[in-house]
């Protein structure tokens, strides 16, 4: 390919992108037209701005794919934040490293290897989880009305709060990588077992979600399954924790199924908020990627919470404990402090951990 032909690609595809964003802005304003209270739109910084005189047309055409289209379509402010900066790449490639160790590497590092007794260390790490869960939600529930800024279309749709909504974001975007030793923890356990599909399947794409929402939705519509989520990993993480004390402390946790309703009910309430749309008016502008990202997790997800509480405690042969009040049995913990059932799923499907 000659350098005339390069110049001529490039072109073609900056072209398409400035139409692309023009036509976007001009139909659906709420990220990069409409800013809170009269706000001027926010403006999309100049193609290929980093690459210098000197750089040939391939440099500035790489340049554009990998960073700026990224920092035209999202929002300016998130540049300012380390994995909110140009695309995703940051995200997959952790990742990526995440799948690799925790499907290759490390079960091939423990092969010949016995299990390490690491409840000191999970103990720290899950009262850990729970500080920072703690500090992020109620932080975030003060700064946005106590979730009433999540709903509707005049707060709910406003930029003003984006600084906030963007620092706090960005901290709970660091828990989504804590969380991968989650995994690492049961690698280093030899517990293969519980590294289910649906263990990976989270661990793998909420990183990617969360680039998504803050990156082009910096906004308080897109707070409330966060927000929900720290609530439901301050009482997860402390569950776990507990676990770790031994069939003295186990009995006390009958409650555990109670855990899973809770993550049911958070995706079932996303559903309700994303149908905002269908009886809100049509002035509101709602950002219809938003709203279609939002429902197809709160679909997955309410579907594999639920088949998952269905077979873990509404199985025939399940063993009811005498404080069960449910038409579904809590399982039993054995001596060793595991449990007779299946392993049980935390967060967006995470399986037991810690007991």
């Amino acid at each position: 390919m000659d350098a005339q032909m390069i110049d001529q690609v490039g072109t073609a595809i900056k072209s398409a992108a400035h139409d692309l964003i023009s036509n976007s802005s001009s139909q659906s304003p709420p990220l990069a037209a409409t800013a809170a209270s009269g706000t001027a739109a926010l403006q999309c910084p100049d193609i290929v701005k980093s690459c210098t005189a000197n750089d040939d047309s391939l440099c500035a055409w790489v340049r554009y794919i990998f960073t700026d289209v990224w920092e035209e379509l999202g929002d300016p402010e998130t540049n300012n934040y380390f994995w909110l900066r140009g695309g995703p790449w940051l995200t997959w490639l952790a990742t990526i490293a995440y799948l690799v160790i925790v499907l290759k590497l490390g079960p091939a590092f423990m092969r010949s290897r016995p299990p390490y007794d690491l409840k000191v260390l999970i103990r720290f790490y899950n009262l850990l989880l729970v500080v920072i869960n703690f500090y992020l939600l109620q932080g975030t529930l003060r700064t946005f009305r106590y979730g009433l800024d999540f709903w509707g279309c005049t707060a709910a749709l406003s930029l003003e709060k984006r600084t906030p909504l963007l620092q706090y974001g960005h901290l709970f975007f660091h828990t989504r990588y804590l969380e991968f030793f989650d995994t690492f923890f049961f690698v280093l356990r030899k517990k293969q077992s519980q590294i289910t599909f649906l263990h990976v399947f989270h661990h793998g794409v909420v990183p990617t979600l969360m680039y998504i929402g803050l990156k082009f939705y910096p906004m308080p519509i897109n707070a409330l399954l966060p927000s929900t989520n720290m609530f439901v990993h301050i009482i997860m993480y402390a569950y776990y924790g507990l676990a770790t004390f031994g069939p003295g402390i186990q009995k006390y946790l009958w409650w555990k199924r109670y855990l899973t309703r809770m993550q049911i009910s958070q995706f079932a309430l996303l559903l309700i908020h994303c149908a905002q749309p269908l009886y809100l008016p049509a002035s509101c502008h709602f950002p219809a990627g938003l709203i279609v990202i939002n429902s197809c997790i709160g679909l997955v997800f309410l579907m594999l919470f639920s088949s998952f509480y269905l077979t873990t405690y509404c199985q025939p042969g399940k063993t009811i404990l005498k404080s069960d009040d449910s038409p579904c049995a809590s399982p039993k913990f054995r001596a060793n402090g595991e449990q007779s059932s299946a392993p049980a799923v935390h967060s967006l499907s995470k399986g037991r951990k810690n007991e």
